[in-house]
């Protein structure tokens, strides 16, 4: 009975321990591919399958030896694997009427099949083609269109969204129909369904110089409202996605120079804009939501290098991931805990998890002084806020509640060396008096944190 009584507490001991080492082991791989036999690939857009699997759409291409620079074949192409990332099937995604195409995008569809995207390589007609889960070709359609993005929407159907001559938004049916499609005054690189049914957008428009366009439109497609920004370059928004607790984030670039994030709420109310130092970033391709709430991004750095960094819940900087990728490269946030990217001309494949690195060159210099004061404290209804930075840079301040909601934009602006002041009115963003108590007065510089000061509100 004892020795019985000792081995069922043996065996006991043994599950527990393994089931906690599975909890803690990292399911991450790389994987290289050349299922064509080709010249190079690319990756183009990913997603998590319902089976636990990854399907990829990418591009591939054959070079003529003798001509380089004169490609033999360019097409897109679909893969899927499991869950380790091992191929399960891949298929090229050839049209008759785009002799050269490259990938575009893809959508996991309700049905469990896949619905890819390819664009012409230098003109012509863009395509969608839907696939069956085993990846046999069911229909492949001309929409009138380039598609650059795709999301599958809560109805069981697809929003397609890109250039077209007739509309940059469309919604497509599993059978290949066009359900409706809306013509916008822009160009749209990204689009997803929220919470509450409606479509995202992002993407730019022309005036007299090319601008962020961002939009909500309800789920037919009509606009809710937009929303533009023009640093006086070209600008672009590259992607946008609804966090967990339901704001809008967009991010993209600035004239080539600059990556930024935008937080808006679902009025389309800007909530927060950060312009990435460019010692951090200086376009920014992409961007979700990573396990712990914060924002991972994934752009450009210093030396044109591609990495993903890393932005707490009010979008300051906190770390970075550096790669060995280049610009070209691309890279997905997955399952809100992992990070897959592909890499040329062989494409590589990884999936990790964020491991970040010191790169103190690559790091804003720290303010080495900075003073935050206010008077009167307390004060009703008004108070002067001073500060002081000892180098010049990106400043913001804040007005926090005692739970940590921010609920104050007072200055988001470059400012140079020197003694500044700014009043408080005691009034939130959305203009309505707040009640009395203790707030926080928070100064950040280059999106790092420097300072915060507490001011009581008595009336």
């Amino acid at each position: 009975m004892k020795r019985r009584i000792i081995l069922v507490i043996f065996a006991f001991l043994i599950l527990h321990f393994t089931f906690i080492i599975g909890l803690q082991a990292q399911d991450t791989w790389e994987h290289e591919y050349d299922p064509f036999n080709m010249d190079g690939y690319g990756g183009e857009d990913v997603v998590k399958c319902s089976d636990g699997g990854y399907a990829f759409n990418g591009s591939c291409y054959l070079e003529d030896q003798w001509n380089p620079g004169y490609y033999l074949e360019y097409c897109g192409f679909t893969m899927k694997t499991d869950s380790n990332g091992i191929i399960e099937w891949v298929k090229k995604d050839t049209v008759s009427f785009t002799s050269l195409n490259q990938g575009s995008a893809l959508v996991q569809t309700s049905d469990g099949g896949f619905i890819t995207a390819v664009i012409p390589w230098l003109s012509g007609q863009g395509a969608l083609i839907k696939r069956d889960a085993d990846g046999n070709r069911e229909w492949t359609i001309n929409p009138d269109m380039w598609v650059y993005s795709l999301d599958s929407t809560s109805d069981g159907n697809v929003i397609a969204a890109g250039a077209g001559s007739s509309g940059d938004l469309k919604k497509i049916s599993l059978g290949g129909s066009i359900l409706w499609e809306k013509p916008t005054p822009g160009i749209f690189y990204s689009v997803s369904e929220s919470s509450d049914g409606g479509l995202l957008t992002a993407g730019w428009y022309s005036q007299s110089s090319v601008d962020v366009y961002i939009s909500k439109s309800d789920s037919n497609g009509d606009s809710l409202w937009t929303r533009t920004y023009d640093s006086s370059g070209d600008d672009e928004g590259k992607c946008i996605f609804e966090t967990s607790t339901g704001e809008i984030i967009v991010v993209g670039r600035f004239d080539w120079s600059t990556g930024f994030i935008w937080k808006l709420n679902q009025s389309g109310g800007t909530l927060d804009l950060e312009i990435v130092d460019t010692n951090i970033g200086w376009a920014i391709w992409c961007a979700n939501e990573y396990i712990d709430n914060s924002i991972i991004t994934w752009g450009n750095g210093p030396n044109h290098v591609a990495r993903f960094n890393r932005f707490n819940i009010d979008l300051n900087y906190i770390d970075t991931m550096p790669s060995s990728c280049s610009a070209g490269d691309k890279a997905f946030i997955v399952e809100g805990e992992y990070l897959i990217f592909c890499k040329w001309p062989n494409i590589t494949i990884t999936k990790t998890i964020f491991d970040s690195v010191a790169v103190d060159e690559n790091i804003p210099p720290q303010f080495n002084l900075v003073s935050l004061t206010n008077y009167p404290n307390p004060f009703n209804p008004s108070t002067k806020i001073s500060y002081y930075i000892d180098q010049s840079g990106f400043v913001k301040i804040s007005i926090y509640n005692v739970r940590g909601q921010k609920i104050k934009t007072l200055i988001d602006e470059y400012k140079h060396r020197g003694s500044y002041n700014v009043d408080w009115n005691g009034k939130n963003n959305d203009n309505q008096v707040v009640g009395s108590g203790v707030y926080f007065v928070n100064l950040s510089a280059n999106s790092r944190i420097q300072e915060t000061h507490k001011i009581i509100l008595m009336k």
